[in-house]
């Protein structure tokens, strides 16, 4: 009698005991489960905001490039690059014109909206997210190759043009003598060198220019390539290779190596512009205009005296203040100043 109780009392307890215990385990698993979630979806936000990233530098990198097909190139480069998270894969890219400027209709050029998309698939702990595409998309412009660091290229045209106006076009915006060959002293007693093309480059620029037009391809004579390459500034100003020089700079080739020469000058005035007084695009382009004219000396000097106030008609106080002497300011140039002030704000609203 006493053992059966003793059986049955047992029996009972190793009942409830593992009814605790698959209790105790469904609730583990439970538990794991929705750690497991937790993480999962850490892992795919993670992913998620990563590819975020990866989509805006794509969209960039995208919309300096000057042909479509450069841009595929570099977008499906650029996404796999940037798209560094563990849980990412099979990264894709999609590119997708939504709009065309005027002026650019039907090609891919500067002003066109790309609409850029980054997709991939992700892969976490938990199969509720496993497996799904992601995708993050921007709307972007395209701007090309940047003619000037630190500017668009339509504000860089802008410059171009203001520039070559004033320089070589009789005061036209956009108007540009790139054949332009202005021998020593024609300005004034103290150029005692030559001066080239549509951006009146002086002395050692006008010798680093044909360097450049003779790296991209032109072919001159050996006298006149032994000449720029000894930099022998007294010997290219003789007036002995002036027609040939006007035929080099002239060139397609040369034209665009004037182009390109004039954006690598004013690269350091961009950026020491934006650094040092400020990030507004018509007063850099003022900014250019004068160190191009008088070295960035006399830039630094105007916008000091503008003591901040680099709106049109704080820098127009200065520049047309009418200075005695030849400084960058006085009556000698007023003409010119303000023409780059009318253009800049015209055409940069």
């Amino acid at each position: 009698m006493c053992t059966d109780i003793a059986v049955e009392n047992r029996k009972s307890r190793w009942e409830r005991g593992s009814g605790e215990f698959v209790s105790f385990a469904i609730v583990v698993v439970v538990l794991c489960w929705l750690c497991m979630q937790i993480i999962a979806f850490m892992e795919y936000q993670y992913a998620l905001n990563n590819l975020t990233k990866a989509v805006t530098v794509t969209g960039r990198c995208t919309a300096i490039q000057e042909t479509e097909k450069k841009a595929e190139t570099f977008a499906e480069k650029v996404a796999k690059e940037a798209a560094t998270n563990t849980h990412l894969s099979k990264v894709r890219t999609k590119l997708k014109t939504v709009e065309y400027v005027k002026e650019n209709e039907g090609k891919w050029g500067p002003g066109n909206l790309v609409k850029v998309t980054v997709s991939a698939h992700v892969r976490t702990l938990s199969p509720l997210f496993h497996g799904q595409t992601l995708q993050r998309s921007v709307l972007v412009t395209i701007e090309g190759d940047l003619l000037i660091k630190g500017l668009t290229n339509r504000a860089a045209r802008v410059l171009m043009n203001m520039i070559k106006g004033v320089e070589s076009g009789g005061q036209v915006y956009g108007q540009g003598d790139y054949s332009n060959y202005t021998n020593p002293y024609a300005n004034t007693g103290n150029e005692h060198y030559i001066t080239l093309g549509a951006y009146q480059n002086y002395g050692e620029e006008a010798c680093e220019l044909l360097r450049r037009t003779l790296a991209a391809g032109m072919t001159a004579s050996p006298e006149l390539t032994n000449v720029v390459n000894r930099g022998d500034l007294s010997a290219l100003s003789s007036g002995a290779y002036q027609s040939e020089i006007v035929s080099l700079i002239s060139s397609p080739t040369g034209r665009e190596v004037q182009d390109e020469y004039f954006g690598y000058l004013m690269n350091n005035y961009v950026n020491h512009c934006m650094t040092n007084f400020t990030r507004d695009t018509r007063a850099i382009l003022i900014y250019c205009e004068v160190a191009h004219l008088g070295g960035e000396n006399a830039a630094v000097r105007v916008f000091r005296e503008a003591r901040g106030d680099y709106s049109r008609e704080g820098l127009s106080r200065v520049l047309l203040s009418g200075a005695p002497g030849t400084k960058v300011e006085s009556a000698l140039f007023r003409s010119r100043h303000q023409c780059c002030l009318e253009w800049a704000w015209q055409y940069l609203h």
